[in-house]
């Protein structure tokens, strides 16, 4: 089984694995989600804390071992209660949105949030 997480502002899922199909949900920054089946640019996935199922593009999210997911389900996960707040990636320099209802796994004092492989500053 593979797992996953969202590591943008909102991922687009869909009822086919098709740019065309209908968006029936959107997967939010910090969201974690097992892999049910992997074709050359679609995933189908299950969100972890409400089990609904859809495709994503494969472009668009970040892969986790299971140990840490496990931990993220087994945790307390901070939530975004604003609108809109701001996330910078120290890497790149870029800022970008985090809408409210944002998932911030494994945050640690002072505002940092880890993906397991990539880390943000929370300046919310």
């Amino acid at each position: 089984m593979q797992y996953g997480v969202c590591s943008l502002s909102v991922i687009p899922m869909r009822s086919e694995p098709d740019d065309r199909a209908e968006m029936t949900n959107q997967v939010l920054f910090g969201e974690t989600f097992k892999v049910l089946e992997q074709r050359k640019k679609w995933s189908r996935i299950r969100l972890a804390h409400d089990n609904y199922e859809g495709w994503i593009d494969n472009k668009q999210w970040e892969q986790l071992s299971e140990n840490f997911y496990n931990e993220v389900q087994e945790g307390a996960v901070p939530v975004s209660t604003e609108m809109i707040e701001i996330i910078s990636h120290p890497d790149s320099g870029s800022f970008f949105p985090v809408l409210l209802g944002s998932m911030l796994p494994k945050m640690k004092k002072g505002g940092q949030v880890d993906l397991e492989y990539t880390h943000f500053d929370f300046m919310g």
